[in-house]
């Protein structure tokens, strides 16, 4: 959608430089590692890919210790491809 949408405004003649940069994309609503992990082995389990899901246990990022500061929202800004 995003390419037919640049594709047509090309067409019409304007300029995409303003377009240009990085965009983020990512489905909502925001989920946690947790929550990702879950949909993962739900599916893998539905696909007959593993036996039984796993038991995720869900943790806060103070509790998981790495010399790497985490910020505390680390959520990507769809801002731009809105």
């Amino acid at each position: 959608t995003i390419i037919k949408r640049f594709q047509a405004l090309e067409a019409e003649g304007q300029s995409l430089e303003q377009f240009w940069g990085i965009y983020n994309f990512s489905g909502m609503p925001h989920v946690t590692w947790a929550d990702f992990a879950k949909s993962i082995f739900e599916t893998a389990t539905s696909m007959g890919l593993l036996a039984s899901k796993p038991a995720i246990r869900e943790i806060r990022t103070e509790d998981y210790p790495t010399l790497a500061k985490r910020p505390k929202n680390s959520r990507l800004s769809n801002y731009k491809i809105n």
